[in-house]
């Protein structure tokens, strides 16, 4: 199930095998040998970055997605002034070491820029922030036209209370939805595809990795989008998992029902806890 090359940390841990002299002796030779993209996050900090950070990033990976540098106020901490230093070191730290670059994200709810926050009235209006959604997507998208493998185009766009489908996110938070209107995620894919028609564009979200009430909102929502005919190429499933909550059986029956639409499934935000307090399990 698990699609080649795209990002999945994930899908190297499992095809990990028995290690002999003869098999490769870093994960990224490892996913290169299967064909598959195995990444992990560009970290902005200058306490973490390194350089051992850096060596073992390209040591182990052969793909790389930024932690924060490319979403919407850290990029765009004031309207018009675009801080694009991270995101450009991220993207020639990739290229230079031969790593794919994942893009995240183009249009999420949270991390928006607070003048954004701030804007009433005509300003805030559906109009002038469809505008405003598709400046961004064409300054981000087009800055890294053809550099970047796979996109994040929206994230998190479908709620956590398990409603009936379309159960969108609604809350104060959510501006882009409660100013344009659900058919905001149509546009961000129209327009991401516009700008950059090389990459693969995304939705991506959490809790839907299994079968339940959120994904088959995630289901109903991406279906949706591609009967719609928005140019929509595949699903990232975000995977913060307990090191005892993962239904394989569950999580295999839902790849596979995406998959038989046509997407293409990614592994995105991988991550284990191990323990909460005291002494981890």
């Amino acid at each position: 199930m698990l699609q080649k090359n795209r990002f999945s940390i994930l899908a190297g841990m499992l095809a990990l095998p028995v290690v002999t002299a003869a098999q490769p002796d870093t994960l990224r030779k490892l996913a290169d040998l299967r064909g598959i993209y195995v990444g992990a996050t560009y970290s902005s900090s200058n306490t973490i970055r390194t350089a051992a950070y850096d060596t073992t990033l390209a040591r182990n990976f052969n793909g790389v997605v930024a932690e924060n540098a490319m979403k919407h106020q850290p990029l765009l901490p004031s309207r018009g002034n675009y801080n694009w230093t991270t995101a450009d070191n991220m993207v020639a730290f990739a290229e230079a070491r031969g790593m794919k670059v994942r893009g995240h994200t183009l249009v999420w709810h949270s991390q928006t820029a607070t003048w954004f926050n701030n804007l009433t009235g005509d300003a805030a209006s559906r109009d002038t922030t469809l505008k405003i959604m598709r400046h961004h997507i064409d300054s981000l998208a087009g800055r890294y036209k053809g550099r970047i493998h796979e996109w994040d185009v929206v994230n998190e766009a479908i709620a956590q209370n398990g409603g009936v489908s379309p159960n969108y996110r609604t809350e104060a938070a959510s501006r882009w939805h409660n100013r344009i209107g659900p058919d905001y995620l149509d546009s961000a894919f129209t327009w991401a595809q516009r700008v950059d028609s090389a990459a693969l564009l995304f939705y991506n979200d959490f809790g839907g990795e299994f079968m339940n009430s959120k994904s088959q909102n995630v289901y109903d929502l991406v279906n949706g989008l591609k009967t719609r005919g928005a140019p929509i190429h595949g699903v990232g499933l975000q995977c913060h998992f307990g090191n005892n909550t993962v239904d394989t059986a569950a999580m295999g029956q839902n790849m596979r029902r995406l998959a038989a639409l046509g997407f293409a499934i990614s592994l995105t935000e991988i991550d284990i806890q191990i323990g909460t307090s005291g002494t981890p399990t």
